[in-house]
């Protein structure tokens, strides 16, 4: 059953021929708007009233004689069958249902979240579940209008998901970054998919994938990495991003933990994808939006040390002797000369010949030029941090940065899978990864998209028959195509994927 079109009968059936033909298409947009089958992602009496240049009253009404009063027992019994299926679990995502239904034979594949909300009110359906955002917050009027998904939770689940969640969200402020399967639990009823999902969809999250591992954190709350790039930042505009991922993971593995620090590589590659930096081969730029926190009494002794005695490197007992005088424990001292975050601890000279190095020499001269990637990079930052937008135009608006970057002052590209040079119309701004799939940090990142042709590639990308790995072209289920669809594919694999199209975007790949 599609349920649209069950609406357009139901308002057909109430009109008996009695109105005019504009008047019944009316009832049928009103309804259908209602019960979510438009662009307006919150589709209550007044906002669907505004539309149409009606009061709320009229809408209720017409949406009482239109459904509610027509629907028949046999058809609201038909309905709850349909979520028998979708009644077995404690969580789901609102695409989830959607999908589910739709194999059960009702398809509600168009429907906004709000319009669904409004069906199960309007059609009296028993139905033990409330819609969250994914910080685990009742939906508002701003969710149904920012987001795509939703979490649908049963009512007696929802304090042991929030207990669940809470866990997830704070504990990498401890060490930076969690490795996601150190703390999945599969005892506690969500599934470690459904975390990760969450996670992605949070905003503010960033995540890598590290093998098997995943590894999140997220930016727009209390973090040990972000608080100590901030504090490094009050010192030097830039670093070679090698020193500083040593640097924060010497203060991170300072840290007690039960779970897994991470790496530096995993700390690298934070810092090469984070909304506070840039990078341009091995030196990292601090950004301007990377705020800088309040220094503690050691940050300061640091500082002042070597800024005093004008050097650059410090030895180790002097060092701590400066701690020692300022009333500071033994172990506190040796703390904080191998954890600070403005020394680089070189261990090349072996245990007893450690060299503290003073982070600014790690600094150089040259400032960051804000090239094409920079400036359309800062675009779609400032463009995320505006949440006021409907999620229409802001869609329109994000698209159209994206667009910009691969094609703005352009009239022919080469498509990036083929190779082909097409005028712009007969290309499309591809995501390299699917959008639904990518974190904040990765839809802030240009580099997500990628130019491929109408006349085939962006279809066979979309749908996987084409594959990227390792820069190379591959193929990937050929036996559901045909002949000429599978001549098309293998006269492109084994061909190689332009570097401006793998540079540090491998990850997009996967």
């Amino acid at each position: 059953m599609n349920f649209q079109n069950y609406l357009n009968e139901l308002v057909l059936k109430t009109e008996n021929n009695k109105r005019d033909n504009l008047n019944i298409e009316r009832d049928i947009s009103i309804v259908a708007m209602f019960f979510g089958f438009s662009d307006n992602r919150y589709p209550n009496g007044q906002t669907v009233g505004d539309e149409f240049g009606v009061s709320r009253e009229y809408i209720r009404q017409r949406i009482q004689s239109k459904v509610s009063n027509a629907v028949s027992e046999a058809a609201r019994g038909r309905f709850e069958k349909f979520f028998t299926a979708v009644k077995e679990r404690d969580i789901y995502t609102f695409k989830d249902i959607k999908d589910i239904l739709l194999n059960e034979g009702f398809d509600v594949s168009e429907m906004n979240a709000y319009g669904f909300n409004n069906f199960l009110t309007y059609f009296d359906i028993n139905y033990p579940y409330e819609i969250f955002n994914f910080e685990m917050k009742k939906a508002d009027r701003k969710d149904f209008y920012s987001l795509d998904d939703f979490l649908l939770i049963k009512r007696d689940k929802v304090n042991h998901f929030k207990k669940i969640l809470k866990q997830v969200f704070t504990l990498p402020g401890h060490s930076g970054l969690i490795n996601l399967s150190e703390i999945f639990d599969p005892k506690n009823g969500m599934p470690y998919e459904m975390i990760k999902y969450i996670i992605m969809q949070y905003r503010g999250s960033y995540t890598y994938s590290d093998g098997l591992s995943l590894w999140y954190t997220f930016e727009n709350r209390d973090n040990v990495l972000i608080n100590s790039i901030g504090k490094i930042k009050s010192q030097i505009s830039n670093c070679n991003i090698d020193k500083l991922a040593d640097i924060l993971h010497e203060i991170v593995t300072a840290r007690t933990s039960k779970y897994e620090y991470p790496s530096v590589r995993v700390i690298r590659k934070y810092l090469e994808s984070s909304v506070y930096t840039d990078v341009r081969e091995d030196t990292l730029y601090f950004k301007e939006n990377l705020e800088i926190p309040a220094l503690s009494e050691s940050d300061n002794i640091i500082i002042s040390y070597f800024k005093d005695e004008n050097i650059s490197e410090a030895v180790y007992n002097d060092l701590k002797q400066m701690f020692l005088l300022n009333n500071y424990s033994d172990a506190n001292a040796v703390k904080n000369c191998y954890h600070s975050p403005f020394i680089f601890v070189d261990k090349s000279g072996g245990r007893k010949n450690y060299r503290l190095i003073f982070v600014s020499e790690f600094e150089i001269e040259d400032k960051l030029v804000e090239d094409k990637y920079i400036l359309y990079r800062n675009r779609l930052i400032k463009h995320f941090n505006n949440t006021d937008k409907e999620i229409n135009s802001f869609r329109r608006a994000e698209q159209r940065i994206l667009q910009d970057y691969l094609f703005k002052d352009a009239d022919e590209v080469e498509c990036a899978i083929c190779g082909k040079k097409f005028k712009t119309k007969s290309l499309v701004t591809a995501h390299k990864k699917k959008r639904s799939m990518c974190n904040e940090n990765e839809r802030i990142d240009p580099r997500i998209v990628w130019p491929l042709c109408k006349f085939g590639c962006d279809y066979l990308y979309e749908e996987r028959y084409i594959k990227v790995n390792n820069g190379k072209i591959c193929s990937d289920r050929l036996n559901e195509l045909t002949d000429s669809e599978r001549k098309y594919i293998l006269a492109l694999e084994g061909d190689n994927i332009s570097e401006e199209w793998l540079y540090k975007s491998e990850q997009y790949f996967e």
